[in-house]
């Protein structure tokens, strides 16, 4: 095994241009080996010290304004990721050799969410989806409900309830819960844990509105009337309307949060507020604050990590994070000591197990946690 002083002075060599082919392969070879999902999980103020270190090393002529050459930007890349690795694999040989109990692994296991919802029908009967066989598992005057075997829910209309609204019905899922349903219409939505979605039901195909709370992905089916003219489709949250002509999108509006978010991935959206409007272009991303709209470019990444089976931190705060470990282990969070506006950056796959997820952030050393049941005690 190359220990960590051989490590670095291989890793200055292949910065300097020193290597010779058998290092330089040496060094490819081990960065090369970590998956992306398993990228390590460093500090945004760790990975700003290393890129300032790193920039100080180059030579004068690698500082210029001008076009730098690839071979230092991969180097810097490799320094990074390999200095960060040697530093979690010496600081966690020293956490495990001195406490063998540690408490992010010595835990009940906590698993991932899974398919987890609720569905409530307009007479008000409740049907726990996740406890149901596949096949036909209600059905009324005009439709009936469908649970495939990989757990998705549909809607048949056959037509015979006539031309009007049935009635409404809600899909919830949990914490720890997650969805796919299509709709009557033949959209199809994601619900991420700690969602809701109301939507009605009926033969006419002239009303498609439906009302968020949580977060989903939409994939809107494309629909047309008698003349030819296409058929809004109206998403409502608590601070916004969407109006969609299909298209693919994603909204996040948590009630616990102060801003709703909509990204556009394909097609054209409308965000409309009471006071104003904007249209949407594939690629952005509208911020509603306040009965204000801002548009930026999106991280499409980042934005669809959820429904990907990802977890994705880009320079946040450790309180955001643990709020998306709440929401999908299902887990209750307490902060002693620690420094909820730190800063973490990295990914994993949403289906490991949390201590899984809680061990890489330890790595850091910036961050502890101990795991009674279905609390995380988050600590310096």
């Amino acid at each position: 095994m190359v220990q960590k002083k051989d490590a670095k002075q291989l890793l200055k060599k292949y910065l300097e241009g020193n290597c010779t082919d058998e290092e330089k392969a040496l060094v490819e070879a081990w960065y090369n080996q970590f998956e992306e999902n398993e990228r390590p999980l460093i500090t945004a103020q760790d990975q700003e010290l290393q890129l300032k270190e790193i920039r100080s090393k180059l030579p004068p002529h690698f500082k210029s304004p001008r076009a730098i050459p690839l071979w230092p930007i991969i180097a810097a890349t490799i320094v990074i990721a390999l200095l960060a690795t040697l530093h979690f694999y010496n600081s966690y040989s020293k956490k495990i050799a001195g406490n063998p109990n540690n408490d992010a692994r010595a835990t009940v296991k906590v698993q991932p969410a899974g398919n987890k919802a609720t569905l409530t029908l307009p007479n008000g009967k409740v049907i726990v989806l996740n406890d149901v066989k596949s096949g036909e598992i209600a059905q009324a005057t005009g439709f009936k409900i469908m649970k495939s075997k990989d757990g998705k829910l549909s809607y048949i209309i056959d037509g015979l309830g006539g031309n009007k609204e049935i009635g409404s019905n809600t899909i919830a899922t949990p914490r720890g819960g997650q969805y796919q349903i299509n709709l009557p219409d033949g959209s199809k939505v994601w619900l991420n844990a700690c969602s809701n979605l109301r939507f009605s039901v009926g033969s006419s195909p002239f009303k498609r509105e439906v009302e968020l709370t949580g977060e989903a992905y939409f994939e809107i089916a494309k629909k047309t009337d008698k003349l030819g003219n296409r058929l809004p489709f109206l998403v409502k949250t608590s601070t916004q309307t969407v109006e969609v002509l299909g298209t693919h999108f994603n909204i996040s509006a948590y009630r616990d949060e102060q801003k709703t978010t909509t990204t556009l991935l394909e097609g054209s959206v409308k965000i409309n507020l009471p006071t104003g409007s904007k249209l949407l272009k594939p690629g952005q991303q509208a911020t509603v604050q306040n009965n204000q709209i801002n548009t930026q470019e999106a991280d499409i990444e980042y934005v669809m990590a959820w429904k990907n089976g990802m977890f994705i931190f880009d320079d946040e705060p450790i309180e955001e994070i643990m709020k998306k470990i709440s929401n999908w282990y299902d887990v209750d969070v307490v902060y002693l000591d620690a420094d909820k506006k730190q800063l973490f950056g990295g990914s994993i796959s949403r289906y490991a197990e949390i201590g899984k997820v809680l061990e890489k952030l330890e790595l850091t050393n910036g961050v502890h946690f101990k795991i009674e049941g279905r609390r995380v005690i988050v600590m310096k």
